[in-house]
């Protein structure tokens, strides 16, 4: 195979309970470590976006339904195609250090910086179309030194240093690997025979990448359904939801809070809301969370 031709892979070493078919741990350099690490900084819109491209099965709570809901919105309903936008391909803010990883999920564009052609104001916008203060569009786009996203073949690691070496267990905890992994500490792992244990290198490639990034939002074992061809089912979200209790919420802003109205019609059988009626505050207010960083959850 050329060079040209080759795929970009990160080699992975796994320990693996033959018997149960699971990941004891993994030992890898900082390269795969980045990309868990990058994980964090993802925009929910971004990663919805790709498991439903990647996983269609997959349910991320009523996020993919949020997400749905702005793709059928017309553009009437936004204060501009540039609102729409930017819920639907959310920026993310370490996109510089995302494309130092050898291996990235993340498809933010390069940033790009946009003015307004007719006000005389030099505010700057990274989203094209971008309504200006005077009303206008932020449609000229300009290049601005040192603004720029810094790429580039830095050897030292992304958000690790580059000379660690780390354990990770199946649930993703990460570790600075010991020089040597005991008998007791592999019981600590589940493990009481070494003789059912093998030893695996792989190459992770972008595809088990997407992957991982699916199975650990649904799974407590994400390495091994990823690495051992376990089936990754329809599912949802594991994270723990609560009912609406309130028929007023409270959004604080910076200095005070901000009291947001919304009107619930109800089942009177058992009390569970069917719709709600809300005004553009509180629709706001759930968009934006499509922009949030995963790590922030």
């Amino acid at each position: 195979m050329s060079a040209a031709n080759a795929k970009t892979v990160i080699k992975l070493k796994l320990l693996i309970d033959k018997i149960q078919n699971r990941v004891v741990f993994a030992e890898s350099g900082k390269d795969f470590v980045d990309v868990l690490f990058s994980f964090l900084t993802l925009p929910l819109g971004n990663i919805i976006k790709l498991i439903r491209k990647q996983q269609p099965s997959i349910a991320i709570g009523c996020l993919d339904s949020l997400y749905e809901s702005i793709e059928n919105l017309d553009l009437q309903h936004f204060e501009s195609e540039a609102c729409k936008s930017m819920l639907l391909n959310p920026r993310n803010s370490s996109v510089a250090e995302c494309k130092k990883l050898k291996l990235n999920v993340d498809d933010t564009e390069t940033t790009k910086y946009y003015l307004c052609s007719v006000c005389s104001v030099s505010f700057l916008s990274t989203s094209r179309n971008s309504k200006c203060y005077c009303g206008k569009l932020m449609n000229h786009e300009i290049t601005v030194q040192g603004l720029g996203d810094q790429t580039g073949g830095d050897m030292e690691g992304v958000f690790v240093r580059g000379t660690a070496t780390f354990l990770i267990t199946d649930d993703l905890q990460v570790m600075p690997m010991s020089t040597t992994c005991s008998f007791a500490e592999l019981k600590n792992f589940g493990v009481g025979d070494t003789n059912i244990l093998e030893e695996k290198t792989i190459d992770v490639e972008l595809e088990q990448v997407e992957t991982l990034l699916s199975f650990l939002l649904i799974s407590k074992t994400p390495l091994s359904g990823t690495f051992l061809s376990k089936t990754l089912g329809a599912g949802t979200l594991w994270l723990q939801q609560e009912n609406v209790t309130q028929t007023r919420n409270m959004v604080q802003t910076a200095n005070n809070y901000k009291e947001i109205t919304i009107k619930f019609t109800v089942r009177k059988s058992n009390q569970k809301a069917l719709f709600a009626e809300a005004g553009d505050d509180f629709i706001d207010f759930i968009f934006s969370m499509l922009t949030f960083p995963f790590g922030s959850m």
